[in-house]
């Protein structure tokens, strides 16, 4: 019945839209269907911000909404003061001046009693807003706004840091970014904002850090990183295994990906894994062939870095291209990297398992990808040879293992999802090196 409703509804709305197109050619005026495209109406408290947005602006505006970080709505509440509500509002909208030129708009209003009222605006040379970010920069128990604006597309951003005087927004920074974010990088229980710009253009990348005092701004420390890059991914705040506060930087190079990770070090900032020179030759200690970004992959946590190297069989020469690297999970202390987990990762069809140590220096992991198969094979070390294949992990549809005649009867099922039986089997080798179905499973995981 649902089904048939939903038919009907697209009929009519085809129907609705032949009609208006006709109209059009006859009319001489254009209706596409963006035209009926609309944000949803705003309820409750945002329906009363919007109609003060409504009452307060005097010409045509259009909301525009923030494309990353926590808050992506044109309007937002904030409790800037520490009142314990929301008693602050921000709207973020564009409009278009007599030459023709867009501005951004940034207007602050306030809930006095039952009423909302218009207390400051900022306008801005720009075309959108990319994120927001709200904290207590300067340890005042008022909250600073931090806006990153595009301004002229995604490329050219601008950072810009408001505080409150009295109730006027006041800008007290601008900078050029890539990415911004607000972290405590001094661990001292107060914020500070931290930024990356890349420049494509002289191939340099920068990473900077901003304290704020009660009068001013300052740059705390910053630090070069690579620009030869293609690209950084959004920065992600976590402590290193030391516990000391870091920024991680995971970003794309060639056919591969580097993690860069940023703190401070006798009170100036490095980035340890930079030589200092941007090249497309440099390769960084943390360089994979693999665009997988480092996370927390153990739980205990700390971020860890997934080295992909091939396996290491000693005095065999094997071929690459057939096989599954091993992923060398690493955390950093500040000195140096350490391997917290070694795992064979299936991205293609979303399983992990671990890498035993007792397969190190004499596995290797041969990939059927056609067949979605995965085998782990025994050397011997001395003459180059297969002694015996240990488990062979596949991965078969719920619909064909479920078949009573599947033809896989020597498989052995470790788990299911989303439609999927990934399947083990174990062979009769009686070594060491041996892995049991129970062993197995405990070590198998899916990719979520």
């Amino acid at each position: 019945m649902l089904a048939i409703k939903q038919t009907a509804k697209a009929l009519l709305i085809s129907a609705l839209l032949l009609s208006l197109s006709l109209l059009s050619a006859c009319s001489g005026f254009s209706i596409t269907a963006d035209d009926f495209l609309s944000p949803p109406r705003a309820s409750g408290e945002m329906y009363e911000v919007e109609q003060t947005l409504k009452n307060a602006v005097k010409t045509t505006y259009t909301l525009k909404y923030p494309t990353a970080g926590e808050y992506r709505s044109a309007y937002i509440l904030a409790d800037l003061k520490g009142s314990g509500s929301n008693d602050f509002a921000m709207a973020f909208y564009s409009t278009i001046n007599e030459e023709n030129s867009t501005f951004m708009n940034l207007k602050l209003m306030q809930k006095v009693g039952k009423e909302w009222i218009s207390v400051s605006d900022i306008i801005v040379n720009a075309v959108g807003v990319e994120r927001v970010e709200i904290a207590d920069l300067n340890g005042d128990g008022v909250k600073e706004i931090a806006v990153g604006w595009n301004v002229y597309g995604g490329m050219d951003k601008k950072v810009s840091a408001y505080t409150l005087n009295g109730l006027k927004l006041v800008p007290v920074m601008q900078e050029s970014y890539t990415h911004f974010m607000c972290c405590d990088m001094f661990a001292d229980g107060r914020k500070e904002l931290f930024l990356v710009y890349h420049d494509t253009m002289s191939a340099t990348a920068t990473a900077k850090c901003f304290s704020f005092e009660e009068d001013e701004v300052r740059l705390s420390s910053s630090c070069a990183l690579d620009g030869s890059v293609v690209s950084f991914n959004e920065p992600v705040f976590a402590p290193l295994s030391n516990g000391v506060s870091a920024v991680y930087l995971d970003a794309v190079k060639g056919v591969g990906m580097q993690t860069e990770i940023v703190y401070f070090k006798n009170g100036v900032l490095v980035a340890p894994f930079f030589n200092g020179i941007s090249t497309e030759n440099y390769v960084s200690p943390t360089y994979r062939n693999s665009t997988v970004a480092c996370f927390d992959v153990n739980g205990d946590g700390f971020l860890d870095i997934p080295l992909v190297r091939p396996p290491k069989i000693m005095g065999i020469t094997v071929d690459e291209s057939s096989i599954n690297p091993i992923t060398y999970w690493s955390t950093f202390n500040g000195e140096g990297l350490t391997t917290t987990l070694q795992t064979v990762m299936n991205y293609i069809d979303g399983y992990y398992f671990e890498f035993p140590k007792k397969w190190s220096g004499c596995t290797t992991v041969n990939m059927d990808i056609e067949n979605r198969i995965r085998t782990v094979s025994l050397w011997n070390t001395e003459n180059g040879t297969v002694i015996s294949e240990l488990v062979r992990i596949r991965a078969v549809s719920e619909v064909n293992w479920d078949k009573p005649d599947n033809g896989f009867n020597e498989y052995k099922e470790i788990a299911r999802n989303k439609g999927v039986v990934y399947a083990a089997m174990f062979s009769s080798y009686e070594g060491t090196e041996k892995i049991t179905p129970e062993e197995f499973k405990k070590i198998f995981h899916i990719i979520e």
